[in-house]
């Protein structure tokens, strides 16, 4: 996070920076020049993160009077300070957090792209990218500047009619006050505070704007194209509104080391990230980070590490990585490079067992943006059922007003049938789709009990034949049969105890003949991190191919290739 040394790069085959500093002002053009010409004679890619849509710094604010008043204020007209940066202070100034919707702050924020492409970046990683909205989540009801309730009111006019308007408690729009609204409020719950579904969405837009205007002015100073990227923590639904503006993610995603396993919620994000065609550098929170450094969980690092490439994402190098706790603040873990780094060595040398390789979906899970939105989490629960049982599974994701995102009919026809959690808040197309794939059997309403009868009436093309606790990940390149099939095993046995993972001896695992297309398996290979290449043996049976794998610690690769 914000680059590392030199040597580190090298140390960890890295190919690109995805979350690099960048200068502050022009007096640091020349020396960030010279950093990444120096990056790039390495053959890695440098994406900078100076345009930092959540504050221009507690330094900044403090020199610079007209960024000061450029911050988020409260309904008493108080700067907000952003919380997990409570101990960022300069000169007595603190982090105050930035209003987005304010013009000092937006040419701030211009002023950073410019700066970054002057430098040689590749391109633009947007940290905090909800800027002002944000503020909706930490400190109800966000931020109630003269800019934003101007823009609200612009907003509200352009979006409804006046007959709506009225509907909505507002008599005349061209004088309509939200922070007067706001002002009555005594309970700041969610649910006592009127037009707050229209100002989060106005707010969350607006953000979503902005990262298209510095999309674009990166793009249009550097003459070509170039990535843009955003810390979507967790690809939470208020964190998809600008997903339609950007190419790929780098993000914060929640991993839960407290509970003690291996994680969840990350495969679900993954899966999310395949379904909205997003590639997803991920990183853990600054809490998940603070608690490895604490407990000193370098193994389970290693198990968040290979989940990621294991389905097909990245994971950000565990060196210098932000954590945060309430009585600490600020601080950061620099993890042990002899033990993380072999994994990421393993995956550079063995790229082609990675590239261009996509899951294998049997099942498809209806993701409905409006219900998860709205507190309906059934899918994540199928979705590790599924993992439970070893059943290839995707999700089919239906957007709505925050998500431009649409189901398709090419979309689900991927799937032998799709799970679909209530409530779905679908209508219209998306809706009518569904009721079409459901008249033809292949749409399946997950409730209370039907985990059995998924299993009854899905036939895996994977399965667990002999261990514990282990996931079998068939990959493919599509629309290639010639190519080989690649499964990546996970070992699932962490023991948090000590930070360790179970060894297995003599897993097994069956293949579906479906998996082959036809085609015969000929050779099978077995790559580790731990050790060299392997030939294993397999046994053809009328019901698939049962392979074993002698030994699993943390993770290997099969590499299968068919004739």
């Amino acid at each position: 996070m914000a680059g590392a040394e030199l040597e580190v790069y090298k140390l960890y085959g890295a190919t690109v920076v995805a979350w690099g500093g960048g200068p502050k002002d022009e007096e640091e053009v020349d020396k960030w020049k010279e950093r990444i010409r120096q990056i790039h004679e390495m053959g890695i890619r440098y994406i900078c993160s100076n345009a930092w849509m959540l504050t221009a710094t507690c330094k900044a604010l403090a020199e610079d009077p007209g960024l000061r008043k450029a911050v988020c204020v409260n309904i008493k007209g108080e700067p907000i300070i952003v919380p997990w940066l409570w101990d960022q202070t300069y000169q007595g100034v603190p982090t105050y957090w930035c209003c987005t919707n304010n013009p000092r702050f937006r040419e701030h924020l211009r002023n950073q792209v410019i700066l970054a492409i002057k430098a040689g970046a590749d391109g633009l990683h947007l940290d905090d990218h909800l800027g002002t909205a944000a503020t909706l989540f930490s400190q109800r009801p966000g931020c109630l500047c003269d800019f934003c309730i101007k823009r609200f009111r612009k907003y509200l006019k352009n979006r409804y009619t006046p007959e709506e308007l009225k509907e909505k408690g507002i008599e005349e729009i061209e004088n309509f006050n939200y922070r007067e609204i706001v002002s009555k409020v005594t309970d700041p719950s969610h649910e006592k505070i009127p037009l707050f579904d229209e100002y989060q969405t106005f707010q969350l837009k607006a953000a979503a704007a902005l990262v298209k205007e510095l999309g674009d002015l990166a793009k249009k100073l550097k003459g070509k194209f170039i990535p843009i990227s955003a810390n979507a923590f967790g690809l939470l639904p208020h964190h998809l509104v600008d997903s339609h503006y950007l190419d790929y993610f780098v993000a914060e995603v929640p991993h839960y080391p407290q509970e003690g396993r291996t994680p969840i919620y990350p495969i679900f994000v993954y899966k999310l990230a395949d379904a909205l065609g997003k590639p997803l550098a991920a990183t853990a929170s600054g809490w998940d980070w603070a608690y490895v450094k604490e407990k000193n969980l370098t193994t389970l690092v290693k198990v968040w590490i290979a989940f990621s490439y294991a389905f097909g994402h990245r994971f950000m190098v565990p060196h210098r990585q932000w954590c945060f706790t309430e009585e600490k603040g600020t601080h950061w873990y620099y993890g042990p490079i002899e033990e993380y780094a072999p994994l990421y060595q393993f995956v550079r040398q063995n790229a082609v067992l990675f590239d261009h390789y996509e899951a294998v979906e049997q099942v498809g899970v209806l993701y409905s943006n409006l219900a998860f939105r709205r507190g309906y989490r059934a899918a994540l629960d199928i979705c590790e059922h599924l993992l439970n049982t070893n059943i290839p599974f995707g999700l089919a994701v239906a957007g709505d007003d925050w998500l431009l995102k649409r189901l398709t009919e090419e979309e689900l026809s991927r799937f032998e049938m799709i799970l679909v959690p209530e409530p779905i808040m679908l209508k219209g197309e998306q809706k009518h789709l569904l009721d079409k794939w459901r008249a033809k059997g292949k749409v399946l309403s997950w409730e209370d009990g039907k985990e059995k009868y998924v299993i009854q009436h899905i036939i895996s093309t994977v399965s667990l034949e002999s261990g514990r606790n282990v996931l079998v990940l068939p990959r493919k390149i599509p629309d290639k049969p010639d190519t080989p099939i690649v499964c990546h095993i996970l070992n699932r046995d962490y023991n948090a105890s000590e930070d360790k993972m179970n060894r297995q001896n003599n897993v097994t695992i069956r293949l579906s003949y479906k998996l082959f297309d036809g085609k015969k398996l000929c050779k099978a290979m077995l790559f580790s991190p731990e050790s060299k290449p392997t030939q294993l043996s397999f046994e053809t049976r009328s019901n698939g191919v049962y392979i074993t794998i002698p030994e699993l610690t943390l993770w290997s690769v099969i590499k299968l290739d068919r004739t």
